[in-house]
């Protein structure tokens, strides 16, 4: 078995380096306000506030922070923010919402907290994402909801370079995580409400599994 700890490490130099190179075009596009994802707007309902948790959100979140008549409280946070934010004041570049260093498979925030829990393109990223989904579910509000959104197979496109060391795939109404050490089927742990696959010819990889979970405990 590989020690994906190890291949973690190794990657973050180039991960690093990638956001250097892209720092001022995501300056110019997220950091300000904008409306939050329609993808929102069902697992907000009819609340008046919310919390929501973007997890792995990288330089800056891309989610969006307001929602019509609705109180958003939107906590930012990535493993590498500390070096992310170095980077911005290097820059003097102040991000509109912070981006806190939190490492998703050991969370800091207490259980039960928040609304809405949202991934986009980092737990395929994170050495242990089965661990790191037990956290996202521990912090979660029951009747809360886990939203995860990933290109798939992107490990295997990649050949498991840099921190792309897992796959996502939407299959059968379900979704899978996997690479040459394990596979793991999510309806097996949690309660999946929906799977579903999107595609866009113009990006590769071209499909996103996007899957929505509830807190039921």
């Amino acid at each position: 078995m590989r020690n994906i700890q190890s291949l973690w490490r190794r990657s973050k130099n180039a991960t690093l380096m990638f956001y250097r190179r892209k720092l001022s075009f995501k300056a110019r596009t997220f950091n300000k306000i904008f409306p939050l994802h329609d993808y929102f707007g069902e697992m907000i309902g009819d609340k008046k506030e919310v919390d929501i948790l973007d997890i792995g959100a990288g330089m800056f979140s891309t989610t969006g922070s307001t929602w019509p008549d609705v109180k958003v409280h939107l906590y930012a946070c990535d493993v590498l923010a500390d070096e992310f934010n170095a980077m911005l004041k290097a820059h003097n570049v102040v991000p509109v919402i912070p981006v806190t260093k939190e490492d998703m498979t050991q969370l800091s925030y207490p259980d039960n907290f928040f609304d809405i829990v949202h991934c986009e393109n980092a737990l395929d990223h994170c050495a242990d994402p089965m661990r790191a989904l037990q956290e996202m579910y521990r912090v979660c509000k029951k009747g809360g909801f886990i939203y995860l959104s990933h290109f798939e197979n992107v490990g295997e496109m990649m050949h498991y370079c840099g921190f792309h060391l897992w796959n996502i795939k939407g299959e059968n109404g379900d979704c899978i995580i996997w690479n040459q050490d394990g596979t793991y089927k999510l309806s097996d742990f949690y309660k999946i409400l929906s799977v579903e696959e999107k595609h866009d010819p113009t990006k590769k990889p071209n499909t996103v599994t996007a899957v929505k979970i509830v807190k039921t405990t």
